[in-house]
Formats: C-alpha cells, structure tokens, sequence
C-alpha cells in the first residue's frame, strides 16, 4: 500500500522535472533572441555614431546618403552642415560633376574640401585623383541659365577656422545690391572671408574661378562689394596653382577678382594666373587693397580690363605689399558697355 501512495509522487516529481527543464529551455530561447535583438540594435547605434562622427565624408552631386563612403555619398550642402556643426568632419572629397547651390554655404570650422575624384574607387586618394578629367564644379546658377545673374547666389561664407579648397572650379557665383545692402556687405558672389585675423584662413590650391559676378557698388545702402572671387574682410586668403579667369565687377565695384578690405586681411598669391578680369571703375581690374597686406609671387596678369592698374591700392592707402616675378599684361581703359 505504501508502495502504491509512493508511486503517485514519483510520477508527480518527474513530470513537474520535465516541465521546469521545458520552460526553462523556452526561456534560455527568448533570452537569446532578445540578446541577439539587443547586439544589432547597439551595432546599428554604434555605426551610426560612427558616420556621424566620420571625419572624412564623400559627396556627389544630388546624393542623399550619410556620406560614409562613393557608394553612399552625401550632397555637398549636407556635408558642409556636418563640418559647420562640429561633427568632426574635417576632409570632403568630392566627385566630379556640378554642385548647383541654392545658397550660400557657410563655414566656421577647420575643414578640408578635395575635389577632382572619379568617385567610384575606395583606392581612389587625393595622390592618385586626375583633377582634368574628373572637374569639380561648385555653382550658383540656381536659374539654370549657364551664366551669373539676377537669381543666383554666392558660393561660400566663411567666419572662422582654417579652410581648405582643392581641385575645385568656383563658377556663376553672383551678388547684387539689394542683397549686398540688406546684409550690409557681408556677403560675396565667391569666397566672403571675416572672422577673427589670427584664427581665420582660406587656402585654394590647384583651383580656378571662373565667370563669378558682384553687381553691387560700395559703400550704397549700406552695401560692402568686393571682387567677384574673394572678398576678404578679416583673414588670411592665400591661392597657390589658381586661375582667376573672365571673372566680372560693378561700376562702383572694387577689384575684378579679390578685395582686401581691411587692416586684418593679408594675401599670398604664388604661380596665380588673373586673365580676362573686368572692373568697369578705377580700383583694380584684378586686385584691389582697400586694407592689409598683400604678397605676389610668379603670378601672371594678362587682359585684365579697367579704369586703373590691375593691383590698386598699393600705394594709395600705404598699404604693404611684396610683388615678385609678376609678369604684366593687361589693358588699362574704360570697358565696353
């Protein structure tokens, strides 16, 4: 009898065994397909953080990618907002092609911009890059019409850190009086440079600026114009291997391409070419130096156009400046209307 109470138990005891070892068997399962939701969660995090914090980004024209690599490029305007908003993202390689901008892209950070790349090779560096064949071209022509004029917007402002420009062609940049007045000058149809002197620096190498436009007068409304390239208000603008070419002021303008507006703006210019450049006043067909200081050296002037020499200011505000193996050939008389 006692025997038969017993077995009950016994039974009892192995089956509630059997069920602890099933449900424990479902719950190691669930534990490790919830760890394993949990690891590709943090993965995903984690290369997330580590595209936003990339300090290289690719780009390409009209590319909407997080610019992590060719295959996932970003759009230039994006990449230059990471670099601005100290993501750090310190060098853009850019692809061939034209990057139409709809504004002014703003810098105020460190960053390096590299164009002249295929954009299909990982193998593809800043060495190996054939900057004839493969042109990078940062445009204002929002209208589309292939030249610089009413509708169109300049290319960059810069207020701070230590920029860099690469095998970039800078064309169709634009400004004009309404907009140069109701941003009282602080504004350029190419490079607009003002930050602090000591700490603010725009450096273009194996660049050109091409068929860039400033339309406003100075010193009217309020407005500050400057040359169609740079206009250099506090900073250091230096161009090395550049080409500053058929490039366009205002009557009232000053300097066909670059302007030195201040006695915290400093030039170096080294093996440049200025060549077709047109002021329609007295102050520069290619340089003017309202302020500052300004060096030159084997750079050649050939057909500028304008009231004036190709470099004004020199001697008129005393001015520093270093000129060395310049070879001048321009055309001083008013232009043609």
């Amino acid at each position: 009898m006692s025997a038969a109470r017993r077995f009950p138990s016994q039974v009892r005891l192995a089956a509630s065994r059997r069920f602890n070892i099933k449900k424990s068997l479902i719950t190691k399962g669930a534990y490790i397909l919830y760890m394993k939701r949990v690891v590709v969660l943090l993965l995903n995090a984690v290369m997330t953080a580590f595209m936003a914090c990339a300090d290289v980004l690719y780009v390409k024209p009209g590319a909407t990618g997080s610019g992590a690599s060719w295959a996932d490029a970003a759009d230039l305007a994006e990449a230059v907002r990471r670099a601005r908003e100290g993501s750090g993202v310190t060098t853009i390689y850019a692809a061939k092609g034209v990057y139409t901008q709809t504004e002014t892209l703003k810098l105020n950070g460190s960053v390096a911009l590299y164009g002249g790349f295929a954009g299909a090779s990982a193998e593809e560096t800043p060495e190996t890059r054939d900057l004839k064949e493969n042109a990078t071209i940062i445009s204002g022509d929002v209208n589309g019409n292939n030249r610089a004029d009413e509708g169109d917007c300049g290319l960059f402002k810069v207020t701070g850190g230590h920029v860099k420009f690469e095998g970039i062609h800078f064309r169709h940049g634009y400004i004009d009086q309404p907009i140069s007045a109701t941003l009282k000058g602080q504004i350029g149809a190419g490079i607009y440079v003002n930050g602090i002197a000591a700490s603010t620096s725009v450096t273009v190498v194996n660049c050109e600026f091409r068929d860039n436009l400033t339309m406003a007068d100075n010193n009217v409304s309020g407005s500050v114009t400057g040359g169609p390239c740079a206009l250099v208000q506090a900073g250091v603008f230096k161009a090395r291997d550049t080409r500053f070419v058929n490039n366009h002021g205002s009557t009232g303008g000053r300097g066909g391409a670059v302007r030195f507006n201040s006695d915290e703006a400093c030039g170096f210019f080294d093996r440049c070419l200025f060549s077709g450049n047109i002021l329609p006043g007295k102050f520069g067909s290619a340089i003017q130096l309202s302020g500052g200081h300004l060096c030159i050296n084997n750079s050649t002037f050939i057909d500028n156009v304008g009231e004036s020499g190709v470099i004004n200011g020199v001697s008129l505000w005393g001015n520093a400046a270093y000129l060395n193996q310049m070879r001048l050939q321009s055309i001083c008389r008013t232009p043609d209307k």
